[in-house]
């Protein structure tokens, strides 16, 4: 299926390497966290784990030379409303217990201190979240082209096949460092719930605010509309 420059299809192994490069660049790892040589397995893990955690993977491409350009991983699961934060949770825990096994954060004390940031993060997300029965997990688009409706493709994608599915909401947890939650706004979904992100915070030194957005596909149905871009 094609949409102006863009080709949506769904994700393979070998978009791994591509992937990461994506993530690296919105999200770079900080020197403090792992060695230089490090840094691209760490991310290439995390888009390994959640593209595992999840059951819906897709990729947008260039229509030239089929290039990925950006990735939604998610979850579809109708009538289940359970928290998705449970996935969430198991993306953190897998993710930390690779880091834990190579060693690739620098120091032990480190290793602790960042996991239990961030599972508290995790728990702050489980306790006020809205059930759902999809979530989006993974949503990146290159740099490069945002602005361009890859990203509203592909969320557009989600979108349709939860509704055809039958769920009924979507929900998804941002934060405003390395994050276009403008986009998720403007596309529909309402902020819910904002709160410190203890584990980003600690891992870039700086305060970062966490987000959970919400879409009720209901309403979507209802409006038929799937707006703006990036």
């Amino acid at each position: 299926m094609e949409s102006h420059q863009f080709i949506f299809r769904k994700y393979v192994p070998e978009d791994a390497s591509r992937c990461t490069e994506i993530t690296q660049s919105t999200w770079p790892v900080p020197d403090w966290v792992a060695v230089k040589a490090e840094k691209r397995m760490l991310i290439q893990s995390y888009v390994e784990i959640s593209v595992e955690n999840s059951n819906w993977a897709e990729v947008a491409c260039e229509s030239k030379g089929g290039k990925v350009i950006g990735m939604l991983y998610g979850e579809i699961r109708p009538g289940s409303k359970r928290s998705f934060a449970f996935t969430s949770l198991l993306t953190e825990l897998s993710m930390f217990s690779r880091m834990m096994l190579t060693g690739s954060l620098k120091e032990s004390g480190n290793r602790a201190m960042t996991f239990l940031r961030f599972i508290l993060t995790e728990i702050k997300v489980a306790l006020n979240n809205p059930r759902s029965d999809a979530y989006v997990d993974l949503f990146l688009v290159d740099p490069e082209y945002k602005g361009k409706g890859a990203g509203k493709g592909l969320m557009d994608r989600f979108v349709k096949d939860a509704i055809m599915q039958g769920a009924t909401s979507i929900s998804l947890y941002t934060e405003n460092t390395g994050s276009n939650w403008r986009f998720y706004e403007k596309y529909g979904f309402k902020k819910v719930n904002t709160f410190k992100d203890n584990g980003t915070s600690f891992y870039y030194n700086k305060k970062v605010t966490g987000m959970i957005y919400h879409l009720n596909l209901k309403d979507t149905v209802q409006k038929d509309t799937f707006s703006t871009q990036d």
